[in-house]
């Protein structure tokens, strides 16, 4: 059986460091990119990388027993090769910050990984987004956004107690979120589009005060003001009403 050497760019709180007590080697949450990668019997984690030397240092601690970590200090350089004495990762997940999505991701295109599993959001706009997909698909190395509920098993049952019609035709669903559209309203998108189809319509809402002027598109600061929560209409293949609000 094939197995698949794995690297991890960036050390932070979703690549290797949550808090020791909820996820550490053997534990029964699953809460970073490193444990996931150590749990599973197909994936061999083989390199790190990092420009903070302490969280390197700790992440390499906390799952390697015998390792040597590689840190640039530009995270735009990739920062393996053969004379780190490193093999080639078939697998590269990156986990910097969204600002270094775009960079990080032009820089490992030349070691040609088979796979790239990127956190989301995936870019920072959507014009740094498809210029990525494109180069990417021009070499047929396929990239997947790290949208975790796909593969959760409760999602999956409801996903086919939708498919099979169990509880009828879905007419309308209202979804809550908090900490911005991008960064968690996301997760949300997906998830209707893993459950109801792909979006034909989605726009965000104007309130109307009661003399008919209407107003800013309704919004919640609650992460930061780039990315506001902010009140949308969608509609899917298969449930044509989807509002998402802020809460």
């Amino acid at each position: 059986m094939e197995t698949y050497k794995v690297a991890i760019i960036g050390c932070g709180s979703i690549g290797a460091l949550k808090k020791d007590h909820i996820d550490f080697p053997g534990s029964e949450n699953i809460l970073t990119h490193c444990n996931s990668i150590n749990r599973h019997p197909r994936t061999e984690l083989t390199a790190l990388i990092d420009t903070d030397a302490k969280k390197l240092s700790e992440a390499s601690k906390k799952w390697f027993k015998n390792y040597s970590p590689v840190k640039r200090m530009s995270m735009c350089f990739f920062g393996i090769d053969t004379g780190h004495g490193l093999p080639k990762p078939d697998i590269t997940i990156i986990s910097v910050p969204t600002e270094h999505h775009y960079a990080v991701l032009n820089n490992v295109l030349k070691y040609k990984p088979r796979l790239i599993i990127a956190e989301k959001p995936f870019c920072m706009n959507y014009n740094e987004a498809r210029k990525i997909t494109r180069l990417y698909s021009e070499y047929n190395i396929p990239i997947m956004v790290d949208y975790i509920r796909r593969f959760a098993p409760k999602y999956q049952e409801i996903k086919k107690q939708i498919d099979s019609g169990i509880w009828g035709k879905a007419l309308n669903c209202r979804i809550l979120y908090t900490r911005g559209l991008k960064h968690e309203g996301c997760h949300a998108i997906d998830l209707m589009r893993y459950f109801f189809g792909e979006t034909d319509l989605f726009t965000t809402l104007n309130r109307i005060d009661l003399l008919g002027d209407s107003q800013n598109n309704y919004r919640i600061e609650d992460r930061n003001k780039n990315d506001p929560s902010v009140e949308c209409v969608a509609s899917f293949e298969k449930c044509k009403s989807v509002i998402f609000q802020p809460c």
